[in-house]
């Protein structure tokens, strides 16, 4: 875990006896005899071997998983994927055993190379994700559950296991349950040492390892990666971050290489593990570099490289390479760039040649003249149409090529096809051994091809899924009965199973298994009752088998902790005796009732969560939810889906999302998704063609929540939506057009719902009315008709009052334009009684080129080219706001307005101020970020924003600006405070950047301190005297004590300035 001080992180290193040889990157091509005992062959990932292969190639068996993969990245549509290593079981080959890792139950396969019948399997507790490695008779292999298991390779029984990270702590991450600390790289062995990673979040802790292949002890390990201020890919660009491990690692003689999922791989010393390099932000602009995939050749490190991808509307489904995709390579000693080679999308290299497949073609390349900077077209050897290819391996003289619905053998002296085979589906992983070659498919097929053909080649089925009609929503059932798991399947689709019983867990887990249900209804997890390694807020519904206040191990306080807020439901059994059970042990007596012989406890709202309804947090457009729950810092709750596939491209500045009574609406392109805001569950989609408008900024949000409906406006008409099911519950309509008019061209601009209103105002060609409904009804209850324009921007609500500004049309602009005349921008303010309409006050005061309306707390702000005009809301009087300036919109808290970089009151518009932390002088507050094109939005704790990555400032605590590593804040709003939880849906759709994820986050407050802040103020002048300076030496940021003093890191990493400038003298 990120350490609380000393040393930028405490990095353990216990050497072994291995011996380290000379410091040059070497594919060992051709693994020992005929075995292919790791993914891609060899540590390098050279997908090189000796071992030859007779073509024609004919198929001589299939094994057919009983689950397809679950792959843990979505398509993100607009660009080509980078992180596809888990698409198919990728096979090894080792002793005439074929083992593989399955991410869907969760188990590891040993199948017979003769036959592809299965040998034995092993349960882990998550996906496995990558290969397994296999050496001196054991296979080593890392699962999502945080553990790497040690097997016997001759009938999998466990030697050793190693879990990773402080404690066994899980959350949803990519749909399943996974340790916090996911091994995400796979694993390489070699010399008697495991090398592998556990983390993927930087936030979290990130670990590199290199283990006793014997016992699992510890060489060394490196847990200071993930904690750094770095330069990030969009320059000039700097946040708290860290190595993010996902993709399988590449080992050389002296460095061992971690790739960072959509970034550039990380560079350890092989015998030491300390971190040589990560290079988070390229060279340039145009550079794209990273991906899952790296392989190791000579001096050199290959990776993806990815095209500057325009802005695009929805693509959904597999993209197809993009011009200027390709591979890039660098000198592995110092990860600087050699050469970018464009529309090369899979290759491998051996001795002077680079084959590849790119642009519908397999090519052989001369790899000197390529790194010589010769273009490739004047570098080929040969070259061979060939459709979309997705992997490749060079066996002695034979190139093998895995694609879309076909495995193609070549001559690799000349390219000629020696033969094809028809293969269903996609295919993703190849194996080369004893002369034969296993390929794997996006299906769940490994179909193994040799020499002779077979008449009938049998297809060996592991099993048929497991059908069922089971209920919604996530279950925990506590207990390893088949009964009880059955019972709460009724109840929810997913089952999490807890007993501490270890042959009980071996035992249902089999028979789940037999059932087809295994890893993708029910999971089993080992654990104590009392201990749940759950995650807070996971489940819809508890079971329990037995009375735990009979037992004595159960805890009601875990109960309740693993509940989802505001609906979840514990069932124990034993009537009034398991209510007081329940209230000794904290559960409010207000969520426990009694059904027959069982004590229900439903758990209400978290207190002080907030909601957030509308584009700007609410109808008044304060640009902060009212949630009071979240504190910084914070923590991972869950990671997955909405990816970035079906939302609006990021420059386009798509909506924010809403989120009301712990349902997180994610308004797409096209498409409304709905998801579960405590553990990530998806509820429903609703197509709803056009229904985001951009830039937001521009044109307005589209769409609103309540406790029980989701709006949304397209064209005339604004449809509600069942909050719960998607369903359509009512449609409204815009008022009739004037007399004299037709509906024609008319449409449903700014649209906000008020208790039981509807407001909106009507579009044609310019703002023509604002009006409200009966939201129950749909009965137009008043109509203000425009004078000029009232734009979407122009309309705001507190509640009971709604405030209309009436301003210059843009048809005077473009006339006065026109005749070359100037003009003077005006504009009326108008407040108009909520319920009937009636005209309460209007002003037409301090209004020159104010565009946009705010309402909260009394006052109503009028904004336009960087600058505020205030009222009070009840009387309309005009507010000093004297030389008030902000840039983006301003952001209402409580009784503060923020104007980015500054604070004001919100009645006076006085500055707000702050002590210095180091002279105690008063002086303006302000923030400053990094780099970020975003707007900011608030709570009452915090304001979120981009700098570099994520970022929220600690406006409760002022430790700083805490940053999210791995993910991009969007261009426009897309972070949030509600439901108790900071949320984070994708908004870097169509986004070539570098960051390692594109996912959807929930974050929940944490009390731990191993969270770096990055403090900024201005510097202390040379003549200022210093009261208070605390300096955590070797520390990696900054933070806040318990009694509020500040912590700087010290010495300050590039891109970081101190408040003061400090020097340290030896013997002081």
């Amino acid at each position: 875990m990120p350490p609380n001080a000393g040393g930028g992180g405490s990095m353990r290193v216990r050497h072994g006896s291995w011996t380290v040889g000379a410091c040059v990157l070497v594919g060992l091509s051709g693994a020992v005899a005929a075995d292919w005992a790791t993914y891609r062959g060899d540590n390098a990932r050279s997908g090189v071997t000796a071992e030859a292969v007779r073509a024609p190639l004919h198929m001589q068996w299939t094994h057919r998983a009983r689950h397809a993969p679950r792959p843990a990245w979505p398509e993100p549509g607009r660009e080509l994927h980078r992180m596809t290593f888990d698409y198919a079981y990728e096979p090894v080959v080792a002793g005439g055993l074929v083992f593989y890792g399955s991410s869907a139950d969760h188990k590891v396969y040993a199948l017979d190379l003769a036959t592809g019948r299965e040998r034995w399997s092993f349960f882990t507790e998550g996906p496995v994700r990558f290969a397994p490695a296999v050496a001196e008779g054991r296979v080593f292999v890392g699962s999502d559950d945080g553990c790497l298991y040690c097997l016997s390779a001759a009938d999998g029984g466990l030697v050793w296991r190693r879990r990773f990270g402080p404690r066994d702590d899980r959350l949803m991450g990519n749909g399943q349950l996974v340790s916090r600390w996911a091994l995400r790289t796979g694993v390489a062995v070699e010399g008697g040492v495991v090398y592998t990673t556990a983390g993927m979040w930087p936030n979290e802790g990130v670990y590199v390892a290199a283990l006793r292949a014997e016992d699992g002890s510890v060489v060394w390990q490196n847990d200071s990666s993930g904690s750094m201020y770095i330069a990030q890919p969009h320059a000039p660009s700097y946040a708290m971050t860290g190595v993010t491990p996902q993709g399988s690692l590449v080992v050389s003689d002296t460095q061992v290489f971690v790739p960072t999922g959509r970034n550039m791989p990380a560079a350890f010393d092989k015998a030491t593990g300390k971190l040589q390099y990560y290079r988070g932000q390229p060279d340039t602009w145009g550079d794209r570099w990273g991906g899952s995939l790296a392989f190791a050749h000579r001096d050199l490190l290959f990776g993806g490289n990815a095209h500057v991808s325009a802005d695009l509307d929805v693509m959904t489904g597999e993209s197809e390479p993009w011009p200027n995709d390709g591979i890039a390579c660098w000198t592995a000693a110092d990860g600087k760039i050699r050469r970018a080679i464009p529309n090369v999308i899979v290759a491998l290299a051996n001795g002077d040649t680079l084959y590849a497949w790119g642009n519908d073609r397999v090519s052989a390349f001369d790899l000197p003249k390529l790194l010589d900077g010769t273009k490739p077209a004047d570098c080929t050897k040969w070259q061979v149409a060939h459709p979309r290819a997705y992997c490749m391996a060079l066996a002695g003289e034979t190139l093998v090529v895995g694609g879309r619905g076909t495995v193609a053998a070549f001559s690799a002296a000349d390219g000629k096809e020696l033969s094809k085979t028809a293969i269903e589906g996609q295919v993703r992983g190849l194996a080369v051994a004893d002369g034969k070659v296993l390929a794997s498919t996006t299906g769940g097929e490994i179909v193994c091809l040799g020499e002779g053909e077979v008449a009938e080649p049998p297809v060996v089925v592991a099993g048929k899924p497991g059908g069922l009609e089971a209920g919604l929503g996530y279950g925990v059932a506590l207990g390893a009965s088949d009964a009880l798991v059955a019972s709460v399947l009724t109840m929810t689709n997913r089952v999490y199973c807890i007993d501490p019983d270890a042959d009980r867990i071996a035992a249902l887990r089999r028979q789940l298994d037999e059932e087809g249900l295994y890893g993708t209804h029910v999971v089993a997890i080992q654990a104590p009752f009392d201990r749940l390694p759950l995650p807070d807020y996971l489940a819809d519904w508890v079971s329990v088998e037995e009375a735990p206040a009979e037992r004595g191990d159960h805890s009601a306080a875990e109960f309740r902790r693993i509940l989802r807020p505001d609906g979840g439901v514990a069932e124990v059994p034993g009537g009034e005796r398991a209510a007081a059970w329940l209230r000794e042990g904290g559960v409010p007596a207000g969520e426990i009732r009694l059904e027959g012989s069982a004590a229900l406890a439903r758990r209400g709202p978290l207190p002080g969560a907030g909601e957030w309804t509308h584009q700007y947090a609410d109808a008044g457009k304060s640009g902060a939810s009212r949630d009071a729950a979240v504190t910084l810092p914070v923590e991972m709750l869950w990671y997955g889906d909405p990816g970035p596939a079906p939302l609006v491209s990021r420059h386009w500045g798509g909506p924010a999302p809403l989120c009301v009574d712990g349902r997180l609406f994610v308004i797409g392109q096209h498409s409304i998704m709905a998801v579960d805001a405590y553990n990530g569950r998806p509820l429903w989609t609703r197509e709803a063609p056009k229904v985001a408008r951009y830039p937001v900024a521009q044109k307005g949000g589209t769409a609103a929540a309540d406790g029980d409906s989701v709006y949304y406006a397209i064209g005339d008409s604004c449809t509600r939506l069942d909050a719960e099911t998607g369903q359509v519950r009512q449609t409204y309509k815009l008022p009739p057009p004037p007399a004299g008019d037709t509906a024609e061209g008319y449409w449903w601009n700014y649209l906000a719902v008020v208790g039981d209103t509807v407001v909106g105002t009507v579009h044609k060609g310019e703002g023509r009315a604002a009006f409200a409904l009966d939201k129950a009804t749909g009965e137009l209850r008043w109509l203000f008709p425009a004078k000029e324009t009232i734009t979407q921007d122009a309309v705001a609500s507190d509640g009971e009052t709604v405030f209309l500004l009436d301003r210059t049309s843009q048809d005077a602009i473009d006339q006065a334009k026109r005749r070359g005349e100037s003009i003077i921008l005006h504009g009326r303010l108008t407040a108009l009684k909520l319920a009937t309409g009636e005209a309460l006050w209007e002003t037409d005061r301090g209004l020159t080129g104010r565009v946009d309306v705010r309402a909260a707390n009394g006052v109503v702000l009028v904004t336009g080219g960087g600058r505020m005009t205030a009222f009070d809301a009840a009387t309309g009087k005009m507010l000093s706001y004297a030389g008030v300036k902000m840039r983006g919109f301003p952001v209402i808290v409580g009784d503060t307005v923020y104007g980015e970089p500054f604070a004001y009151d919100l009645r006076t518009g006085e500055p707000r101020m702050r002590t210095h932390p180091l002279t105690g002088q008063s002086l303006r507050w302000d923030f400053r970020r990094s780099y970020g094109c975003g707007a900011v939005s608030g709570s009452p704790n915090m304001l979120l924003f981009r700098s570099g990555t994520a970022g929220f400032y600690d406006t409760l605590g002022d430790s700083g600006i805490h940053n999210l590593g791995g993910v991009r804040a969007g261009c426009y709003v897309n972070a949030i405070v509600a439901g108790g939880l900071l949320l984070l849906p994708p908004a870097d759709a169509a986004c070539s950047c570098s960051y390692s994820y594109q996912a959807t986050v929930a974050l929940k407050p944490t009390a731990s301190n191993e969270r770096w802040s990055v403090f900024t103020a201005p510097a202390a002048a040379a003549d200022q005297t210093i009261a208070s300076l605390a300096l955590n030496l070797g520390a990696t940021g900054d933070r806040r004590d318990a009694a509020g003093q500040l912590w700087l890191g010290y010495p300050r990493p590039a891109g970081l300035p101190a408040p003061v400038e400090a020097q340290l003298t030896e013997g002081a």
